[in-house]
C-alpha cells in the first residue's frame, strides 16, 4: 500500500510507527532543553558565585583597611565558594582574632584563618 500506510499500521504495542517516532522526537527533544536549562543554571550560579566572591572581597577588603591600628602589610585575602581564607603573619594574637572578626561577614560561610603571629623580639625578663 506505501510508506504511509506502513507508517499508520499499529506495531506490536498497538502503537503506530509514526506515532511511536512522534513521540520519541518529543520526548528527546524535552530531555535536550531539560539538559540546555541544566548547563545554562549551572553557567549562572558559577558567575553568580563569582560576583559574590568578588563583592565579599572588596567588602572585607575596606573593612580591614579602616582598621587604622592593623599592620595588614603581611596579609593575604582569598574569597572562593563564599569561603574566606586568610595567610600571613600579624603582631599580635589580638589581631589575628580580630581579622578574622572583621572577614565573617553575612554571605561568608566560613572563614580560614591561617594567620600567624611574626617571629620577634620577645620580652626578656632575665
Amino acid at each position: 500500500m506505501g510508506l504511509f500506510y506502513d507508517l499508520m499500521r499499529p506495531g506490536p504495542l498497538g502503537i503506530s510507527a509514526l506515532a511511536y517516532t512522534l513521540t520519541a522526537f518529543a520526548v528527546g527533544s524535552l530531555l535536550v532543553a531539560v539538559l540546555t536549562v541544566r548547563r545554562t543554571l549551572a553557567a549562572l550560579v558559577v558567575f553568580v558565585a563569582s560576583i559574590l566572591g568578588t563583592l565579599l572581597f572588596a567588602v572585607i577588603s575596606e573593612r580591614l583597611e579602616t582598621q587604622r591600628r592593623l599592620d595588614l602589610s603581611d596579609v593575604q585575602l582569598h574569597v572562593l565558594n563564599s569561603e574566606v581564607t586568610l595567610e600571613g603573619t600579624v603582631r599580635h594574637k589580638g589581631d589575628r582574632r580580630l581579622i578574622e572578626d572583621i572577614a565573617d561577614i553575612d554571605g561568608v560561610h566560613h572563614v580560614q584563618n591561617n594567620l600567624r603571629v611574626r617571629e620577634g623580639r620577645g620580652w626578656t625578663f632575665f
